[in-house]
C-alpha cells in the first residue's frame, strides 16, 4: 500500500477501496500478488475475481469481496505497479 500512496496517483477514497481490496485477498505486500519470479503481478491476484492468497499466518478482519468496480480499481492499481514492459517498476528484494 505505501508503493500505491507514494505513487500520488490515487485519491484518499480511491486508496480505502484498494486497501479494501487487498485485505480481501489477504495481501500483505507487493510479494502476495506477484509471480514467483518477482518480475510482475500474478494474474490470478489481479483478476475479475481474484483469489486470495493461499496461506497467511496472519488473524484477518472479516473483509467481504468488494464490489466489482471496485476490482477494476484494483488492477489499476495493480497495473501503476508496473513499467511500460509490464514488470514491476521496483524489482523485489531490491
Amino acid at each position: 500500500m505505501k508503493d500505491l500512496y507514494d505513487l500520488d496517483k490515487f485519491e484518499a477514497w480511491q486508496l480505502k477501496q484498494i486497501n479494501r481490496s487487498r485485505m480481501y485477498l489477504q495481501a500483505i505486500t507487493i510479494s502476495d500478488i506477484s509471480t514467483a519470479c518477482s518480475t510482475t503481478t500474478n494474474q490470478a491476484r489481479i483478476s475479475r475475481l481474484p483469489t486470495r492468497v493461499e496461506f497467511s499466518g496472519y488473524n484477518w478482519p472479516q473483509q467481504k469481496s468488494p464490489d466489482l468496480k471496485y476490482w477494476e480499481l484494483w488492477r489499476v492499481a495493480c497495473r501503476a505497479l508496473l513499467n511500460p514492459e509490464k514488470v514491476l517498476s521496483t524489482p523485489l528484494g531490491q
